[in-house]
C-alpha cells in the first residue's frame, strides 16, 4: 500500500505561484517512475521548486510485526550530532521512533568533549540523558580540532566500530532530523540476504536493483 505524490509549483521571483504540476502513482513500486517524471519536468525548466509528500498509509495503521531478521542480525539505526544543541535536540524525538516504532535500537554518536560530561541542566545534559532513556546507544567520538560538522556526517559510515556492534548486525544510517513513518518500509519489504542497501538522493526507489 501507500502511493507517491508530488506537486510541482512554477513560480516567478516575487514567490508567486504561475502553474502547478501535479504528480501522482499509486503503489510503492512506482514511486521511482513519479521520480523520474519530476527530474524531467524540472530538466525542461517547466519548474524551478517542488514539493515531495510521500503519503504511506501504513503509518495510519496500528504497527504490523516486525519481519525476522536472520537470527544474528541485530538492527541499529545510526544518528549523529555535534554540539550544535539546537540541531542534537532532535536526537531523542527520533531515537524514540527508531526505537519503539520501526524496530532499530538507536545507536547516537555525539562529536565533541562537551559532551562528554555537559550539565543535567543543560541541553546537551538533557538530550545525552533523554538517548539514554529511550534506550540509544550513546558513543561520544572526540573531535580533536576537527570540523566537528564534518566529524559528525563522516562517523557514520564507522559505526560499525563502535563497541558492541557485531559484524553480522544491520546498521542503517539516518539524519537526526528525520522521523521515519514506515515501519514496513523498514523492515518487511527489506531483503535481508542482500550486504547493503543503496538509496539515491530522491530517497525512495533504490538506486541498485
Amino acid at each position: 500500500g501507500g502511493s507517491f505524490a508530488a506537486r510541482c509549483a512554477l513560480g516567478d521571483e516575487e514567490g508567486e505561484i504561475l502553474e502547478t504540476v501535479d504528480v501522482q502513482v499509486a503503489g510503492r513500486s512506482a514511486a521511482h517512475s513519479a521520480a523520474e517524471q519530476i527530474a524531467e519536468l524540472y530538466r525542461l525548466g517547466r519548474l524551478e521548486a517542488y514539493f515531495i509528500g510521500y503519503v504511506i498509509d501504513s503509518f495510519l495503521r496500528p504497527p504490523s510485526p516486525v519481519a525476522p531478521a536472520p537470527a544474528h542480525h541485530r538492527r541499529w539505526a545510526v544518528i549523529s550530532a555535534n554540539t550544535n544543541t539546537e540541531y542534537a535536540f532532535y536526537l531523542p524525538i527520533v531515537a524514540l521512533v527508531w526505537e519503539q516504532r520501526m524496530g532499530y535500537r538507536p545507536l547516537a554518536l555525539l562529536v565533541g568533549e562537551e559532551w562528554s560530561n555537559p550539565d543535567p541542566q543543560s541541553r546537551a545534559g538533557v538530550v545525552k540523558a533523554t538517548l539514554l532513556q529511550v534506550n540509544a546507544k550513546v558513543e561520544v567520538i572526540p573531535s580533536s580540532g576537527f570540523n566537528t560538522a564534518a566529524l559528525a556526517q563522516v562517523s557514520r559510515l564507522y559505526a560499525c566500530l563502535v563497541s558492541g556492534v557485531e559484524d553480522q548486525d544491520y546498521l542503517l544510517t539516518s539524519d537526526a532530523d528525520l522521523i521515519p513513518l514506515s515501519r514496513e518500509h523498514f523492515s518487511s519489504s527489506r531483503d535481508w540476504e542482500k550486504s547493503i542497501h543503496l538509496y539515491n538522493p530522491f530517497c525512495c526507489a533504490p538506486l541498485f536493483e
